[in-house]
């Protein structure tokens, strides 16, 4: 039986579910359906108990990694939907001469739709090049003034709060839950305020709201005036967010150098995508966001959700495989729809030949979230009061 012609609904070293000429296996044993059921439903539904009763562990820390895919039901585009989007910016001429201006072959097919392929030379072409470096310029400011419009997403469905719900319904004694999103928009600030949750994210809680690294270590209680307190009675709303590539809303103030948040900037401080965005990285906030994700994969008795994330980024892409290696008790869960078929992730899925801390789940986010247990000491109707 080739590996290649199996689809799989949920990959572990303990557990595989798969399907294999139109045939439900469960590791080797090929499982009977009812005459009303289907392969892919039966997969689907037992993926879904497997991965339930996984994240039902009372996981010390909880950390969860966003990617595209988490964006998607909310008008987010994908980088080869940007690449088409942008396409459009330009007449089909000018757009060609960009190409030739940089030195870039113009696609011939979808595979080759590549946006952060495109800035890259770009921006190495205003480097470098003689002559049109001040078209190309220009051209750059359009489609990265594209790029933060698209950005600009306002929430369609309740699918983010639904989530925060389900995360942050956990014992207090517990670390905080810490959300790391490579996307500009804020689809987690907006579940925020509409489910009034207080959000950490690194900056300050007076206005303008500006970036200091240490409003990270703050955290919120409760405390009665009226009497002292010798227990510690934490605020149950809290999320920490962190915005590793930047965002939509962020502002550096040149004069001082200070990043607020400021509604509707002027240019948003971001690190587009591009193959220098490793050494954009290593710049405040961004660096400070970095390690802050790499110092949460250190914990003991962690658990990694990596949502959305087709692991093409190098940078985190490394972060996550060495730490799945290294730290034995983090659990790294991995949701990405028809995940197999991602290039990016063939280093993952060699891992659960031999890890059984790695899982890999093929489901959309909104699938996930609607599957995402609680824990047992929670209901439904508890959290939505």
């Amino acid at each position: 039986m080739s590996s290649n012609s199996k689809t799989f609904f949920y990959r572990r070293y303990s557990k595989n579910i798969y399907v294999d000429d139109a045939k439900l296996f469960v590791d080797s044993a090929v499982t009977t359906l009812n005459a009303d059921e289907t392969t892919e439903a039966k997969a689907r539904e037992l993926s879904r108990k497997h991965y339930s009763a996984l994240l039902s562990n009372p996981f010390e820390n909880i950390v969860v990694f966003c990617g595209a895919g988490t964006s998607k039901s909310s008008g987010g585009k994908s980088m080869r939907e940007l690449w088409d989007e942008v396409k459009n910016l330009f007449d089909e001429a000018e757009f060609k001469q960009l190409y030739t201006n940089i030195k870039l072959k113009y696609p011939s097919e979808d595979s080759e739709k590549d946006i952060e392929g495109l800035l890259s030379k770009a921006y190495m072409a205003v480097q470098v090049l003689q002559g049109p470096q001040t078209t190309i310029e220009q051209q750059i400011i359009k489609i990265e003034k594209h790029i933060q419009t698209a950005c600009n997403l306002k929430s369609t469905n309740p699918v983010h709060l639904e989530f925060l719900n389900k995360l942050t319904a956990r014992k207090s004694k517990y670390s905080r839950i810490k959300i790391f999103t490579l996307n500009y928009d804020q689809l987690f600030e907006q579940a925020g305020m509409d489910g009034k949750y207080s959000v950490i994210d690194g900056f300050s809680f007076s206005l303008p709201r500006y970036f200091d690294p240490t409003f990270f270590d703050y955290d919120l209680l409760i405390r009665d005036s009226n009497k002292p307190s010798r227990t510690n009675n934490y605020v149950k709303k809290v999320f920490h967010l962190y915005k590793p590539h930047g965002s939509i809303n962020w502002e550096e103030q040149k004069d001082s150098r200070q990043i607020i948040i400021k509604e509707n900037p002027k240019k948003s401080l971001m690190i587009f995508p591009n193959s220098e965005k490793y050494e954009h990285s290593y710049e405040q906030p961004f660096f400070e966001m970095t390690s802050r994700f790499q110092r949460a994969l250190r914990l003991e008795n962690t658990l990694l959700i990596c949502i959305g994330f087709s692991f093409t980024d190098k940078h985190f892409k490394n972060v996550i495989t060495e730490a799945s290696i290294s730290n034995t008790s983090l659990s790294l869960v991995v949701v990405l729809p028809k995940f197999q078929e991602k290039k990016g992730l063939t280093e993952i899925v060699e891992l659960t030949k031999s890890q059984n801390n790695v899982v890999l789940i093929d489901e959309k986010f909104e699938d996930f979230v609607k599957n995402y247990p609680y824990p047992e000491e929670y209901g439904y109707e508890q959290q939505t009061k």
